[in-house]
C-alpha cells in the first residue's frame, strides 16, 4: 500500500469542509456578499499551487514527497514561500471556508496545515538540508517556510 500523499489529504479536507458546512456548520461568521471573497482566494491559491508544480517540472525535479530532489528550486513562487504547493492547498481550503462563511470548515484549514507542516515539511527540509547543505540553509535564511 502506497503512503498517502498531500493531494489525498487536500481532497479529504475539501470533503470534510463541505460535509461540516452542510451538516454541522456551527456559528455563521460571514454573510453574503462577503462570502464571495473566498472565490479570489481560492483562485489565487490554485494558481500558486499550479505554478509551483510547473516550476518543479521545468527544473526536472520531483514533486513527490519522500523522493530526493535533484535541484533546489528557488525562483518564481519559491522566492516568496519555500512551500508554495502546500500553501496553495491550505489557501484553497481557506478560501472555501470564507465562501461557506461558517465556523466548522475552518477545522479543515487547521487540519491541512498541521498535516503538511508536521507530516511533510519538517521531513522534507531535513532531506533537502542533507542533499543541498549550505545552499539550502542560505535559501531558508532568505525565504520563509510558508509566507
Amino acid at each position: 500500500m502506497a503512503p498517502l500523499t498531500p493531494p489525498f489529504y487536500f481532497l479529504a479536507g475539501l470533503a470534510g469542509s463541505t460535509l461540516l458546512h452542510f451538516f454541522y456548520p456551527g456559528m455563521k461568521l460571514l454573510s453574503f456578499p462577503w462570502t464571495l471573497l473566498g472565490i479570489p482566494v481560492m483562485v489565487w491559491a490554485f494558481w500558486i499551487e499550479l505554478k509551483a508544480d510547473q516550476q518543479f517540472k521545468q527544473h526536472g525535479t520531483t514533486v513527490k514527497p519522500g523522493l530526493e530532489s535533484t535541484k533546489l528550486v528557488t525562483d518564481g513562487a519559491f522566492k516568496v514561500s519555500r512551500n508554495p504547493m502546500y500553501l496553495g492547498m491550505v489557501g484553497m481550503l481557506f478560501g472555501l471556508a470564507i465562501l461557506f462563511g461558517t465556523l466548522t470548515p475552518w477545522l479543515a484549514v487547521i487540519y491541512m496545515f498541521l498535516i503538511l507542516h508536521f507530516g511533510y515539511i519538517i521531513g522534507e527540509e531535513k532531506q533537502d538540508r542533507a542533499t543541498f547543505g549550505r545552499e539550502f540553509d542560505d535559501y531558508c535564511a532568505r525565504v520563509r517556510r510558508w509566507i
